[in-house]
């Protein structure tokens, strides 16, 4: 199942950038038909690039735009703890743009608000700082899996990873081929789900990400 994920996605990205590609052409070719305007290579496919991630961004803009977020436990200021029997998981992530690397934090409490365990990492990779969110949120639901844990609440302060990860919209970039995963994970594992808190509800990992 996840693999049919990626392939489709990649699928779709390889349409997007081709519909671009010919939407920039007939563009180039209609300058040099009435304008007498030539472009070169690197110029279209800047403006294929240019065109696509703009594309992209809206196609986000408009989705976060477009739900509602009624559902209890979204949006608190402050931590609370789990009911009993719970696990409550804190991610968050950071992107150190000057280094060309991410990083995310991960801390699990019980109900006594007690520290379960806690992991952080890095990867030398440029991402923006929404798909540096959905990955460190792919990490926790990983680390679920690994430990085997059930009755789980994620909370993140990443408002868009968790609306995009209670569509049914699938997007066609690299935050969503991650947002699939996250999707894949949430599939296979037993009453674990995704809020979204402020910032202030989420200090721990807000300061381990950036360590």
């Amino acid at each position: 199942m996840g693999l049919s994920l990626i392939f489709e996605s990649r699928d779709k990205d390889i349409i997007v950038e081709a519909d671009m590609l010919c939407w920039v052409l007939w563009k180039a070719r209609n300058d040099v038909e009435w304008n007498q305007k030539f472009s070169s290579v690197d110029k279209v496919m800047l403006s294929t690039r240019t065109g696509l991630d703009q594309w992209l961004d809206a196609q986000e803009r408009c989705l976060e735009s477009s739900l509602s977020f009624e559902r209890n436990g979204n949006g608190r200021e402050h931590w609370n703890k789990p009911l009993a029997n719970m696990i409550k998981i804190n991610v968050d992530a950071a992107t150190f743009v000057s280094e060309g690397k991410h990083g995310f934090g991960c801390v699990a409490r019980n109900h006594e608000e007690e520290v379960i365990e806690a992991i952080v990492g890095s990867k030398v990779e440029r991402v923006k700082p929404v798909e540096a969110e959905a990955l460190g949120v792919k990490e926790a639901l990983s680390w679920i899996k690994q430990k085997n844990w059930q009755a789980v609440i994620i909370e993140t302060d990443c408002l868009n990873v968790v609306q995009v990860i209670r569509t049914t919209t699938g997007m066609v970039s690299s935050f969503g081929l991650v947002i699939s995963d996250c999707k894949v994970f949430l599939g296979s594992l037993c009453s674990v789900e995704v809020f979204f808190v402020k910032q202030s509800a989420n200090k721990i990992t807000h300061y381990l990400a950036r360590e």
